[in-house]
């Protein structure tokens, strides 16, 4: 049996946290864990996710920092944490598809060396500057050099050396370079 976790970092994210935990209840994939990793939030993040992970019964574990660190440090100790076989690093701004969990799983389990899997993102919404971000996104689809791998086989991430903590930006491309040094990313 495989599982996977979840896991979100979080900063001030209480318009957003919702949408992403019923996403996160819909995927047709149910071995998870969901670990949100709150990085001191003064909003009501926390407790609109304790109440929205209760009243859809997630099997939702919230971690809070004490002190607000970069994204990398949040995501390597809700790494830490994690029970599951698989990891998959989710932003609280993200909303998945139902089957993007048993994707990730067949992805991995259907080629022994391939340990990490990249999810095309489709930016939602209206207005201009969605339309622009969906254009950004359409331009680099397939792109090894720009698209990073959110899933990993828990083994490979840590072998790989987790998120690099003192990066403030491009820590995605950066673990997924090093992942990709050692094996293949699908």
């Amino acid at each position: 049996n495989f599982s996977v976790s979840v896991i979100i970092p979080a900063f001030n994210e209480q318009d957003k946290i919702k949408s992403c935990l019923e996403s996160l209840s819909r995927q047709k994939y149910k071995k998870t864990e969901i670990i949100l990793v709150d990085d001191c939030s003064s909003d009501n993040t926390v407790l609109i996710a304790k109440k929205k992970g209760d009243f859809l019964r997630l099997n939702l574990k919230i971690i809070r920092l004490s002190k607000h660190q970069e994204r990398g440090v949040a995501r390597n100790i809700g790494a830490k944490s994690a029970v599951g076989n698989y990891l998959l690093f989710i932003d609280a701004d993200m909303q998945l598809g139902k089957n993007v969990i048993t994707e990730c799983i067949e992805l991995v389990q259907g080629n022994s060396n391939i340990k990490a899997g990249i999810i095309p993102e489709e930016s939602k919404g209206e207005g201009f500057w969605v339309e622009c971000r969906r254009l950004e996104k359409k331009c680099y689809l397939g792109d090894d050099r720009i698209e990073a791998a959110r899933f990993f086989e828990k083994k490979a991430f840590w072998e790989a050396g987790a998120w690099d903590e003192k990066m403030i930006s491009g820590e995605d491309w950066d673990l997924t370079r090093r992942i990709r040094s050692r094996y293949r990313i699908g």
